[in-house]
């Protein structure tokens, strides 16, 4: 790892870092837990070369992908660098925090191996934003850490207020749906931003799929002046 790297690397989501197996079954969040020292190579770059995107797009490329454990391994993939490899390669320590880490990885390294068949759950990705929402349809394996992961996400995310999930299937005639609040204010009036439209509504009482955005757009594009559109399915109204 090079030492201009620290000004360009926010977070280590593309990097292969192992975290501690004690953080497995986590239910309530304690973030120093997440804090370990890894030892890392590092060369001294002069700031000129690193300042071209050239340099710059090639160094990071062998940060991301390669495991660098001699000055030998960074010469064969950047034979451009050799000259300072040979003069500054090293090993250094730092210092690694929760802030340095994704949702997925945390969420990752905590819930229980057996949960990582199912992608959505075990990397934390399955989840709509709806406006300052964070909407989860959490599986009843995974309810014990809901609250942690609500958790999570309000960390990482700074436009999310408010984590909700799913507490049943949608089958109500307005297609709306009960929800938890598992963390953060709570307060469902969102406004959503789409197809330079603004629409608020309150989210646990209209049906809203941010998923749908670019079929909702589809439609638009093929509507013309009017035209009469019924839409069975309305929710809030995005063809008004």
């Amino acid at each position: 790892m090079c030492r201009f790297s620290y000004k360009f690397i926010r977070s280590l989501r593309n990097m292969h870092i192992k975290l501690p197996l004690s953080l497995k079954g986590m239910t309530k969040l304690d973030r120093e837990q997440f804090t370990q020292i890894i030892t890392v190579p590092y060369v001294n770059i002069p700031v000129e070369c690193i300042q071209t995107s050239k340099w710059k797009n090639s160094l990071l490329t062998f940060i991301y992908k390669y495991i660098i454990k001699t000055k030998e391994d960074i010469v064969k993939i950047v034979p451009s660098i050799e000259k300072y490899v040979e003069k500054s390669f090293d090993f250094t320590s730092i210092t690694l925090t929760y802030g340095n880490y994704s949702i997925d990885q945390v969420i990752k390294a905590i819930l229980p191996d057996d949960l990582g068949k199912d992608k959505p759950i075990n990397t934390g990705s399955g989840y709509s934003l709806v406006g300052h929402i964070a909407h989860f349809n959490l599986k009843d394996a995974v309810l014990p850490y809901k609250h942690i992961i609500a958790q999570v996400v309000l960390d990482k995310l700074p436009n999310v207020k408010t984590v909700v999930n799913k507490l049943h299937e949608i089958d109500s005639v307005y297609r709306n749906f009960e929800l938890e609040i598992l963390a953060g204010e709570p307060n469902t009036i969102v406004k959503c931003r789409e197809s330079k439209a603004i629409f608020q509504f309150d989210f646990a009482k209209v049906y809203w799929n941010p998923r749908l955005s670019t079929e909702r757009e589809r439609i638009v594009n093929i509507l013309h002046h009017n035209d009469l559109v019924f839409d069975v399915f309305a929710g809030v109204g995005p063809f008004v």
